[in-house]
């Protein structure tokens, strides 16, 4: 009698475990078709018109300070020799209020003799951070790196053919000085 009585008492307190286990394995499935749906990040030709969309985000409980604009610029040797060309070195963007992120857009040419593969372009980012709640505000200024796929040409059953224009997107969360 003891025996049944503690099969039931452990049968009543195990069940709910395994409903979550259940329910957490439906989870991953979810999660796991959704990154299978997302689609590959553009490929580009060389000679491409890209415009490099970065969203900036700053630390947790902490927003981007109005009051000071924010900055992405190319280090000017650099871009000497660099792959692409761009119209300026520095592109400040003017925010209207606190914001929790932002998104600037660059646009860039890419060199028409770019061999297939992988290119990374880097800037740097400044600007100026506050907490949440207004008490503290600090200057920030980080190197950023954006990666971008070349390819010349693309098989014609494949689905990524290299685009002449496009955007590509990236996000970058700044850190805390």
């Amino acid at each position: 009698m003891t025996r049944v009585v503690l099969l039931v008492l452990a049968a009543l307190l195990l069940a709910p475990l395994a409903a979550v286990a259940a329910e957490k394995s439906a989870d991953d499935g979810e999660q796991a078709n959704k990154a299978e749906e997302q689609p590959a990040p553009p490929s580009f030709a060389p000679g491409a018109k890209v415009i490099l969309a970065l969203t900036i985000l700053p630390p947790d409980q902490w927003q981007l300070n109005h009051l000071v604009p924010l900055r992405l610029q190319f280090d000017e040797e650099y871009l000497k020799d660099a792959p692409f060309t761009v119209k300026q070195p520095v592109w400040d963007f003017t925010l209207k209020s606190y914001m929790p992120r932002y998104t600037a857009e660059i646009p860039i040419q890419l060199a028409a003799d770019l061999a297939d593969g992988e290119l990374t372009i880097q800037l740097e980012v400044l600007g100026s951070i506050c907490e949440a709640s207004g008490e503290a505000c600090t200057f920030c200024k980080e190197n950023i790196s954006i990666e971008l796929t070349i390819l010349g040409k693309a098989l014609p059953d494949t689905k990524n053919q290299a685009l002449n224009e496009g955007t590509a997107t990236d996000a970058h969360r700044l850190s805390l000085p």
